[in-house]
């Protein structure tokens, strides 16, 4: 039998792929392992090429997205039976939010199973607990080719950590393995990065405050096993709430956890959150759906903790009176573990995927055999008699090892008969199983202990224990401290960061500027005038220190927002599984971004940036490796917003919108500043869509998109692939080197902290399209350029 693969999708995610099983007779019998955005099978079968199974290794989108395209006939789809319990509303959920429908004919063909199944005749499936969320798996493929038998084993993605109390890969339950198909991703900062969420979230929730987690929706019911595990461990009574979609999936997943609620549907915030509860919630990141809603009362509470658990490369939420963490979740291996894994297994041959544009030279210093092509090409495994080297290696045939294969001496009845391991789900919680950090954790939830509900008792990272990252923080932090430099660059939107600061005093627009705007009764120039008075008066305020007591009474006065009632919620939260295609992550630096003020007659912000240099294990790191680090486990904490000054929200702005406005200053704008630009650019607009001038509507948004034949595009993308998000972000940055009079798109926006209240309400007018700041602000800068230009 002759066996081969082609990597399906390799300038995408790269972690699909097709096996091809050549018997010699007119067909091929082939196998599509996971079916994720780019693949095209039309493009890889030839008329002699039969698909007979499609496995799906577990519910993120990315192991999903062409299933519906990629399927034929009543072929089946198998997968684990936690992941298929699940798909009917994941599949639900993905139509509404990426328009990826799920035919009937797919919903009809998914197959559970747990045990060796017949594909076709000779081969065999049996799918292999995998860790990394719940539910997901890999797969073990046993032929058989005359006398002999070939195991080819495809990891899916992996962590040999528990998932929610689903069991992690074991990689010495195999023996014999001929192929490994080896997920590359990787990530050294997991443990700890979970484990001073979950700390974290338990402290304040045991201190009475209202907390809420945001993550995934297939994060979520993991999340509410470990808090009710931990709240076992140290004896603490803290309800848990799952919400939503997190629910719906906790409900379907039949994990019944001693003082967990499930609220699949709400129509009160006030059903959710309470104080002393932990709510869970989606999506990840809280700007829309559950997460969005509980989020929209929790800023506005001083007393409140917002901890969000998000995917790689997402911008997180930074404003608010509550204090917000903010911890990166990928929950994948350690380097040093992927090795064990593989010398363990041992392969003949290895191939790499989930490495975009695939592994290249990456992991050459494996043992044995290593592929890592990144093209669709059919690549030779086993030519019917020997194995077979990749070009890289010179090509020709791998010589026989005799005392490898274990058939000629161990007989072909025990190969046939060895135990795979189970896939069900562990009855006791293992907290160390579950990479939780158990000094850590201890050190944490020890004091939360001996403080009791009365206590301040936050242990936000500010202090930092043995051995764990060291979150430091100055008197002047912002309250909506933003990662610095935490996504790796090819997965962070290629943006403009406009900083938005505003001194103290300066968060609401007067009471009679309100009223004129809400009647229409000041003219957009006036509304500017008003606004950089009230600015620069409250800047003059700030030059003059104000007492601590005197500040916190200030701020004590301010109420906190309570629910407001909402129906008809629509959960549309999607996983996406965070895997870094390109950054291997090690223990690394843990950054926070302070602003430090300088007192010269203005509010100036200077970034002052200290890193701590952190090591889950005492070995020296490159400089890569470093950088590496800071795409996974980066942790950051904003606190309660009136305790600190001034405050800072950073957009992620197309760099055109931004060339825009630093346009209209050089073309001789009233504004002296491009702060000024922008921040009557967002004036007007308010006025605009308060008036009816504006409609808020799609063909307001400030878009840019690029299109080019086939062969223009495949060019860009050869050359600058690895730079940009997209051809579209390139276009835009293009379109800002050419009409902006400065090369820089990063600019200090001190003003814009005074529409927080007005953006929020426009965020939740079912009227407008726009979903966070950013579109918002974009639009109003395209309004007022081009409202000027026309008068």
């Amino acid at each position: 039998m002759r066996l081969s693969f082609n990597h399906a999708n390799p300038n995408n995610g790269n972690e699909s792929f097709l096996l091809r099983f050549g018997t010699g007779g007119a067909e091929t019998a082939c196998i599509l392992v996971d079916a994720g955005d780019g693949v095209d099978l039309d493009s890889l079968l030839s008329p002699s090429d039969k698909l007979v199974a499609i496995c799906l290794t577990h519910a993120h989108v990315d192991h999903y997205a062409e299933l519906t395209a990629a399927h034929r006939g009543d072929v089946p789809i198998y997968t684990s039976p936690a992941t298929a319990t699940i798909l009917d509303d994941v599949f639900d959920v993905a139509t509404n939010k990426y328009d990826i429908t799920a035919s009937e004919a797919v919903t009809s063909a998914i197959t559970p199973i747990d045990d060796w199944t017949d594909v076709v005749p000779d081969i065999e499936i049996h799918p292999v607990p995998a860790g990394h969320v719940p539910g997901a798996v890999g797969f073990l493929f046993r032929v058989t080719d005359d006398d002999d038998t070939h195991h080819i084993l495809a990891t899916g993605d992996f962590t040999s950590r528990r998932a929610g109390g689903f069991p992690g890969f074991d990689s010495d339950g195999f023996i014999d393995v001929d192929v490994l198909f080896l997920t590359g991703a990787t990530n050294d900062k997991f443990e700890s990065a979970i484990t001073e969420a979950l700390g974290t979230a338990i402290s304040h929730a045991h201190s009475g405050s209202r907390t809420l987690v945001t993550a995934s929706g297939l994060v979520g019911p993991q999340i509410a096993y470990l808090l009710t595990a931990i709240t076992a461990e140290y004896d603490l009574h803290v309800p848990i709430r799952v919400v939503g979609q997190v629910a719906k999936l906790y409900d379907e997943l039949d994990y019944e956890c001693d003082h967990v609620t499930s609220i699949p549907e709400f129509g009160h915030t006030d059903e959710c959150l309470e104080s002393g509860v932990i709510t869970i919630a989606g999506p990840d990141v809280p700007r829309e759906q559950s997460s969005g809603r509980l989020f929209g009362v929790l800023q506005e509470d001083p007393n409140a903790c917002v901890v969000q658990l998000i995917g790689s490369g997402k911008t997180p939420r930074t404003t608010g009176q509550c204090t917000i963490h903010t911890h990166t979740l990928s929950n994948h291996p350690t380097r040093e573990t992927l090795v064990e894994v593989h010398e363990a297994i041992d392969p003949t041959e290895t191939v790499i995927t989930h490495r975009h544009h695939g592994a290249k030279e990456e992991f050459n210093d494996l043992s044995g055999v290593v592929w890592g092509s990144g093209d669709t090409d059919e690549h030779i495994l086993y030519d019917g008699s020997q194995w077979r080297f990749p070009p890289w290696m010179g090509g020709g045939t791998v010589p026989r090892d005799a005392g490898r294969n274990l058939q000629q001496f161990a007989g072909s009845e025990l190969m046939l008969s060895f135990s795979v391991p189970s896939l069900d789900r562990h009855s006791t919680p293992d907290l160390d199983a579950e990479g939780l950090i158990a000094d850590r954790l201890a050190s944490m939830l020890h004091q939360s202990q001996g403080a009791g509900r009365d206590s301040d008792i936050l242990d936000t990272g500010s202090t930092a224990s043995v051995g764990e990252p060291t979150y430091s923080t100055t008197q002047t932090m912002p309250s909506n401290n933003t990662n610095s430099d935490g996504a790796d660059a090819s997965e962070t939107p290629s943006h403009g960061l406009i900083r938005t600061t505003g001194p103290d005093g300066f968060d609401e627009i007067d009471p009679q500027l309100q009223a004129a705007l809400d009647d229409g009764s000041l003219t957009e120039a006036e509304i500017s005038k008003v606004i950089a008075a009230q600015k620069q008066a409250a800047e003059k305020a700030q030059d003059t220190e104000i007492p601590p007591t005197e500040a916190e009474s200030s701020t004590d006065a301010k109420t906190s927002s309570s629910g407001e009632e909402e129906s008809g919620e629509s959960d549309t939260e999607v996983d996406v599984d965070d895997s870094p295609d390109e950054v291997e992550s090690s223990a690394g630096t843990s950054t926070t971004t302070t602003d430090a003020e300088h007192a010269d007659g203005r509010s100036e912000v200077q970034d002052a940036t200290t890193t701590n240099d952190t090591t889950d294990e005492d070995h020296e790191q490159s400089p890569q490796q470093k950088a590496n680090a800071e795409d996974t486990g980066e942790s950051t904490v904003s606190g309660p917003e009136e305790a600190k000054s001034p405050a800072m929200e950073t957009l992620q702005l197309n760099p055109a919108a931004v060339a825009l406005a630093d346009q209209a200053l050089a073309a001789g704008s009233e504004a002296e500043t491009i702060t000024m630009v922008i921040s009557t650019a967002v004036s007007e607009y308010v006025a605009a869509l308060l008036a009816g001038d504006a409609a808020g509507t799609e063909e307001e948004l400030f878009e840019i998109d690029f299109q080019g034949s086939p062969a223009a595009e495949g060019a860009l993308r050869a050359v600058v692939d690895d730079e940009v998000e997209s051809l579209s972000a390139l276009a835009a940055e293009g379109i800002a080197a050419a009409i902006s009079s400065d090369n820089s798109v990063s600019r200090e926006i001190n003003v814009l902290e005074s529409h927080y209240r007005y953006l929020d309400s426009i965020l939740a007018n079912d009227d407008y399209v726009f979903d966070s700041y950013e579109p918002v602000v974009e639009a109003a800068i395209a309004w007022y350029v081009s409202s000027n230009n026309e008068s």
